[in-house]
């Protein structure tokens, strides 16, 4: 199953500021590299623009496996970043929309299929309106891990044939230790 994360930079803005746009520039390129070798060479990592990015994680199976890699995003991202003699500090709020069904359901028809690894995407095989709302339901998590400052949200949908349509709940983090 593909998994929609976006991840928004915290306090990016005060880098900016503080050291400069060519300092933030090179913090952009950093977190991007980071988040490269964060994930596998299957997912996708993107910039969506200004201090957003997005990654699509390939073969997640369950909602632990999500929480792990958000874990694991958000410590690679907040490991300092060298500017010269200084470094800056930035973390990130990442919001993950996760289905856990192999199918999701809108109605009687199915809406979001997983398509395999390695498989080409054909015209028509991907309902182009359901991957906007799942693109739409992590960003939404994000802008909710923001304003809670956790980590990360995950905005969960359970399908659910009995009710036709889907049930949505997000969950949070467990607290810290």
């Amino acid at each position: 199953m593909r998994v929609p994360f976006f991840i928004d930079l915290n306090d990016f803005k005060s880098i900016n500021d503080q050291y400069g746009h060519a300092a933030g520039d090179q913090v952009l390129r950093e977190v991007a590299l980071r988040l490269q070798d964060t994930v596998r060479s299957s997912d996708l990592v993107g910039r969506i623009g200004g201090d957003e990015f997005a990654l699509i994680i390939e073969g997640v199976e369950s909602q632990n496996d999500v929480a792990a890699l958000a874990e694991k995003v958000a410590e690679a991202i907040e490991v300092p970043i060298a500017l010269g003699e200084v470094a800056a500090h930035v973390g990130a709020s990442i919001g993950v929309a996760f289905f856990p069904d192999r199918e999701c359901h809108f109605g009687d028809r199915i809406t979001l299929k997983s398509i395999p690894t390695g498989a080409s995407a054909l015209r028509g095989e991907v309902d182009h309106e359901s991957v906007r709302r799942l693109l739409e339901k992590a960003d939404a998590a994000m802008y909710t891990a923001k304003r809670k400052a956790l980590r990360y949200w995950i905005h969960e949908h359970i399908a659910d044939d009995t009710l036709r349509g889907t049930v949505s709940r997000v969950s949070e983090p467990p607290p810290a230790a």
